[in-house]
């Protein structure tokens, strides 16, 4: 089995920084079906960034770059694009579980008329399915010029386009004498798969497998069934899939001691009292990540290989607390497609379902490895994993005579943080206590110290000399009794259990201690593609899937954005501080600490994070950024030892770098 391990990077830099000046260009693609599936039926990041979409049309813009490539109807029709507001949320929360929370916002203007829906309309008819199923492809191209004014040639900035394929789920039109403005909010058309309509359980399924895919594979078989069965009933004419991709290591990971059933559920005409397996029990509406999760939660690559508890002392107590714990991130695919009653596959536009009035889709879960850092839990065994080596993003703030990107910061501390560990994992406590009823109920592994293996007890016993290190985020542990919203259909089995409260842990990362907002100047590597413009297959991403091997600032250097599906974009913070101090006798000021490199000393604030939401705004001609990011906890201790990076890797990224200077 192969957990793997990011290669180590160099920051990667604002690319925009090379430029005297530049500017951006907007423009609202009428996306043609064909041309989306193509997009979305790439499987690796090169072929999804070099697609071409040779169908499709310009709908607004607002730079006059596509005069040739106008809709069908809109001759002579001006719609501008204005106010682009793009929301990616792209860590793992509570709300959205292990996968991404897409959005964006654009403003249409239309002098004079009111037109748009009724081209919208008028030309969907002419294709045959109800235009309010109609996708679009935002695209955002950038502008170089240097200290001349002489425009960069566009080969040189082309590598920074965006494009993010989108479906409009809400709009707001203002009408007056001076025209209309049309408000639109969007959301990937990937995102089709995590519709409510589309991604709950069409119906309860008991499941009782052995491997993590053959779990996913069965609730993929039932949910294809019920809707070929739809199909047959006349209640609509092409039904939806449903199919995962899954990381190999993932995929083959053994489901974690499998329950046995208890005596109440037993055959009654069975001859004897051999009990089979007790089943996962997934109820209707349940939501298909909330069931990946479980599954995940309760597989040995989780629990047994990288928790590390599984009830095994001696695995337990040697345990390696520096390691990176991956757990994992789904990314979606959604192709527009259904299969018909006689089971052929129907594609693109004549995928149109007339009986229900919409498009019918192929929904793909793709599940890859994703690194963390920091331990989130006491049963975490990355209590001190070292994000040094990944730092993606470097920011020096004030008094280092570097800032060149960030317009504003802002720091939150929430002193009322804590982690919650469950005090009891199974969901009815032994009758009898035994050994094994003791250890099953115990809110996490206690060594013959009689401690917890929490960071605090660790550095105070195991590791005094870093006793004295200072935490600006310590850490605090609280127990709670069961949650039934992350122990519901595990059969009672305190290993899983325990899995998904550590991955619950990892989600609340948003509200640990200390948060801090950046406002920057706009950055383009931060505009994420991966699940937005394409979501790379865990099995034949050749490019996307060498996370181990080529590093972020190669990645990027090659095309233009950051990989945010395999680990989160680590983000290094300097602030540096003097002392104010007016009241000495010469009144001179500033007085800086007397033993701190060039006047100044470090902040506690400065730091590792790790980046949660990345909201992105071009408005009257500003590309600007907000980063929300969240503090790597454990990590002063780390600084007491030289960072483990890989010199050739490193070694080769400042070659590369050099090279493009």
């Amino acid at each position: 089995m192969s957990i793997k391990i990011p290669a180590p990077t160099i920051p990667v830099p604002n690319p925009l920084h090379q430029f005297a000046s530049y500017t951006y260009a907007l423009s609202l693609w009428w996306l043609d079906t064909d041309d989306y599936n193509a997009i979305s039926s790439c499987k690796d990041v090169g072929s999804a960034m070099a697609q071409p979409i040779p169908k499709s049309y310009v709908l607004a813009e607002d730079s006059g770059l596509y005069p040739g490539q106008r809709l069908p109807g809109t001759a002579g029709l001006n719609y501008y694009l204005s106010d682009v507001k793009i929301l990616t949320h792209v860590q793992p929360s509570t709300r959205v579980g292990q996968t991404n929370d897409l959005s964006c916002s654009f403003v249409i203007t239309e002098p004079y008329g009111s037109t748009l829906l009724d081209i919208l309309a008028t030309y969907s008819i002419q294709q045959g399915y109800n235009y309010i199923d109609q996708k679009y492809l935002l695209q955002i191209d950038f502008f170089g010029y240097d200290d001349k004014g002489n425009q960069i040639p566009t080969n040189q900035t082309e590598l920074y386009r965006k494009r993010y394929p989108i479906t409009i789920s809400e709009m707001k039109v203002h009408v007056g004498v001076e025209g209309s403005t049309y408000r639109c909010k969007a959301n990937p058309v990937s995102y089709q798969a995590l519709n409510a309509t589309n991604c709950k359980l069409p119906r309860q399924v008991n499941v009782v497998a052995s491997t993590f895919k053959e779990l996913l594979d069965k609730i993929a078989e039932d949910y294809n069934k019920f809707y070929a069965e739809e199909v047959a009933l006349g209640h609509r004419q092409l039904a939806s899939t449903l199919a995962f991709e899954i990381d190999k290591d993932i995929a083959d990971s053994k489901i974690t001691t499998p329950a046995t059933m208890p005596l109440s559920q037993a055959n009654p005409n069975s001859q004897d009292l051999t009990l089979g397996k007790a089943p996962f029990r997934f109820t209707f509406g349940e939501d298909i990540n909330n069931i990946v999760q479980k599954a995940f939660a309760a597989c040995g690559f989780f629990v047994d290989d990288q928790l590390g508890f599984g009830y095994n002392k001696a695995k337990q107590e040697t345990a390696n607390l520096g390691t990176i714990v991956n757990t994992y991130k789904t990314t979606c695919q959604s192709l527009v497609q259904g299969v018909a009653g006689n089971g052929s596959l129907v594609t693109g536009i004549k995928a149109y379902d007339v009986a229900r009035g919409k498009e019918s889709y192929g929904f793909t879960f793709k599940i890859h490895q994703y690194a963390t850092f920091g331990g989130s839990h006491t049963l975490d065994t990355g209590q001190f994993s070292d994000a040094r080596p990944y730092v993606t993003k470097l920011y020096k703030y004030v008094y280092t005579g570097q800032n060149i990107d960030i317009l504003r910061l802002d720091i939150d501390l929430n002193l009322k943080y804590y982690t919650a560990i469950l005090a009891y994992a199974d969901n009815i406590a032994a009758a009898q206590v035994t050994a094994q009823s003791k250890n099953q109920n115990q809110a996490q592994y206690v060594p013959s110290s009689g401690y917890a293996l929490t960071p605090s007890f660790l550095v105070n016993t195991l590791l005094p000399q870093l006793k004295s290190t200072p935490v600006i985020a310590p850490t605090r542990i609280e127990t709670i009794v069961q949650d039934m919203n992350i122990s519901h259909g595990l059969r009672g089995q305190a290993k899983s259990i325990i899995g998904m409260d550590v991955l619950k842990s990892k989600q609340t990362t948003p509200a640990d201690m200390l948060t801090v907002k950046l406002d920057i100047v706009g950055d383009p590597t931060l505009l994420k593609q991966d699940d937005w413009l394409y979501s790379p297959s865990p099995l034949a991403s050749n490019t996307y899937n060498s996370w181990d091997s080529m590093s972020q600032y190669e990645f990027c250097l090659k095309y233009g954005h950051l990989r945010m599906d395999v680990m989160p974009v680590v983000v290094g913070l300097q602030i540096n501080t003097p002392i104010d101090a007016d009241t000495e006798y010469l009144n001179t000021g500033l007085v800086f600490p007397p033993m701190s490199r060039n006047g100044t000393s470090s902040s506690l604030f400065s730091g590792l994070y790790t980046t949660t939401v990345i909201e992105s705004t071009f408005s009257k001609g500003q590309f600007k950024q907000r980063v929300d990011l969240v503090r790597i906890i454990n990590q002063e201790y780390n600084e007491k030892t030289p960072p483990k990076v890989n010199s050739s890797v490193v070694e080769q990224s400042q070659d590369n770098q050099r090279k493009s200077n």
